[in-house]
């Protein structure tokens, strides 16, 4: 049965298209903002094996703003006209019946219309969103201009120089986070969980009795130097590569480099 059958018959009627306003591709702003959604709510999910809802709630904003119908939900037709408007721009032809976009779009629908509460069933439920995300994703992001203020995670977290080692490695463990950056007297600069981490074996109690300010002492922790980018920088992969290879990429405001005016952080992760 194809998906479009199948819908028909959850709802019991089959929608006259005519009846339904057209649906709206998101600008690139839009894109961004639901991108962003999407992956803070597949964030959640991945941390709870059980956490479907937010990811289906984000499903169901992107289909409400490409329908404009406040009342649409994952298991309609236009929710599913909307997702494949978003999957096909990442595609070269068209979706095709057999697809493998509408069986997962189907055990997303079947999950959401179970009755479950947990166990096995949730989790199975969870890893079916995760992926559709995944899809959905894909599919955002070539909505999107392609500069570095729309692949840029924003705001940045950056550890003062007072504060503790043990304030830099909780930021760490807290935001799994690889790269943290903290401004000095030179500059930007970045300080990396691998560098923490041989400083640490060397310096065993430098947790609870240093600053990162001391530790950045000559011959102590070692911090690499940011390069710093407009956010309206158009991406040269060569150069960009090239730039990630040292560390991660800051973001100024505007369209002049400003050292005070950081918005955002590029790594290699954001360009998957």
């Amino acid at each position: 049965m194809l998906l479009t059958d199948y819908l028909d018959e959850l709802s019991g009627m089959k929608p006259d298209k005519k009846d339904r306003a057209p649906l709206v591709a998101p600008e690139a702003n839009q894109a961004l903002h639901f991108l962003r959604e999407l992956r803070n709510a597949r964030s959640v999910a991945l941390a709870d094996a059980e956490g479907w809802q937010s990811l289906i709630f984000a499903f169901e904003r992107l289909a409400k703003y490409i329908t404009r119908d406040q009342f649409v939900t994952v298991g309609s037709m236009a929710a599913s006209d909307a997702f494949k408007l978003v999957v096909e721009r990442a595609q070269a032809d068209k979706l095709s019946d057999n697809d493998p976009f509408w069986l997962l779009l189907k055990q997303v629908v079947d999950g959401r219309n179970s009755e479950f509460h947990g166990g096995a069933a949730a989790r199975r439920f969870a890893k079916h969103c995760v992926e559709f995300s995944f899809l959905l994703e894909e599919g955002l992001s070539n909505f999107m201009n392609k500069n570095l203020g729309s692949v840029m995670s924003s705001p940045v977290v950056e550890i003062e120089l007072w504060r503790m080692l043990a304030d830099l490695r909780r930021l760490m463990l807290e935001n799994s986070y690889t790269w943290i950056p903290l401004k000095t007297s030179e500059g930007w600069k970045v300080v990396s969980d691998h560098a923490l981490v041989s400083y640490l074996k060397v310096h065993q109690d430098a947790l609870k009795t240093q600053t990162v300010e001391q530790a950045l002492s000559p011959g102590g922790l070692e911090a690499a130097t940011l390069k710093l980018f407009c956010a309206k920088t158009e991406i040269r992969n060569e150069e960009l590569m090239k730039a990630l290879a040292r560390g991660p990429v800051l973001v100024c405001d505007g369209e002049e480099l400003n050292v005070d005016r950081v918005v955002g952080i590029v790594t290699s992760f954001d360009l998957l």
